[in-house]
């Protein structure tokens, strides 16, 4: 199917590098580790552990940086897919970490939307090393075709996963509102709590913009 895509297709290796940059631990640092089971699998969304540098499984190896698209390795875990949304997380082996090329002809959200697809995951399945704990290889991801999409269309790509990434942190922000608003009116008085709402900073997006 990619082949024969009208705009033609590169390998994911020739429009992305593969990152391994890896950090010295210390030993009383507080991290942020992300690890498979930190992903959610249905949105992409990052829920890291905090741990000492002390406590860090001998995986945690990788430094991560804002931009950068990891995709899990294991087989079973193969939606395991997120794009990198701050500095200095730090980041198992089990995942392959892709870092758009200057110049290149895909970017990181059309590559999240992309890996995320039926097409990939199903091909996903197929190579793997290990029996018990089968898992793809950083070249399987690298050699993977990857249609070269219209600029215009990435574009928009771009723009529809920035505005769902917005609207779920600001989805969080308004139920730990809701939260503070409840427990204010159960241990205060709801006078309190309704004064503390009307002033409290709520984000306005307008989740109808179209783009």
């Amino acid at each position: 199917v990619i082949s024969k895509y009208r705009l033609g297709y590169n390998a994911i290796g020739s429009v992305f590098k593969l990152s391994k940059q890896n950090f010295k631990v210390d030993k009383d640092k507080l991290y942020e580790y992300v690890e498979i089971g930190s992903i959610n699998v249905s949105s992409g969304e990052i829920v890291p552990e905090l741990i000492t540098g002390a406590e860090l499984p001998s995986n945690a190896k990788r430094k991560l940086k804002v931009g950068q698209v990891i995709v899990s390795k294991v087989r079973t875990y193969r939606s395991g897919i997120a794009i990198i949304d701050k500095d200095n997380y730090v980041g198992s082996t089990a995942f392959s970490i892709l870092e758009e090329k200057p110049n290149g002809k895909v970017n990181k959200e059309t590559l999240f939307s992309f890996l995320r697809s039926n097409l990939f995951l199903e091909w996903s399945l197929k190579p793997n090393t290990g029996t018990s704990y089968p898992v793809i290889l950083d070249e399987d991801i690298l050699n993977f075709n990857i249609p070269l999409i219209d600029t215009n269309i990435q574009n928009i790509i771009a723009s529809k996963i920035q505005q769902s990434f917005a609207l779920r942190k600001e989805s969080k922000h308004l139920l730990d509102i809701a939260k503070q608003a409840v427990e204010m009116a159960i241990e205060e008085d709801e006078e309190t709590a309704i004064k503390w709402l009307n002033e409290v900073t709520i984000p306005e997006t307008n989740i109808h913009e179209k783009s």
